[in-house]
């Protein structure tokens, strides 16, 4: 756990606080929407062995296939892995 101000943005605690929880668990896949994504997270999660499932925003990644995007009406794009892993989102959204 990790304990900012509210007004902080959480990307900036993305980062420390998988490679704390990833010394204790051994995680298949990192899913997170387009607010975390960031290099340094992808790179992080896959040096632990972790498939980042984290579409890119429209302003990174321009012009590259065979990325995860998601569009304005909620529906995403891009290879069908990470399409089925990133459905499963919703239901931890719904928990909350």
């Amino acid at each position: 756990m990790i304990v900012a101000s509210a007004n902080e943005n959480e990307k900036k605690h993305s980062k420390s606080l998988f490679l704390k929880a990833s010394n204790h668990v051994k995680f298949r896949r990192v899913v997170a929407d387009p607010q975390y994504s960031s290099q340094s997270l992808r790179d992080n999660a896959l040096k632990e062995g972790t498939l980042p499932v984290i579409p890119y925003p429209k302003n990174q990644k321009v012009g590259v296939r065979g990325i995860l995007r998601v569009d304005r009406k909620f529906k995403s794009h891009g290879p069908q892995e990470l399409r089925r892993a990133y459905k499963k989102r919703v239901a931890v959204e719904r928990v909350f």
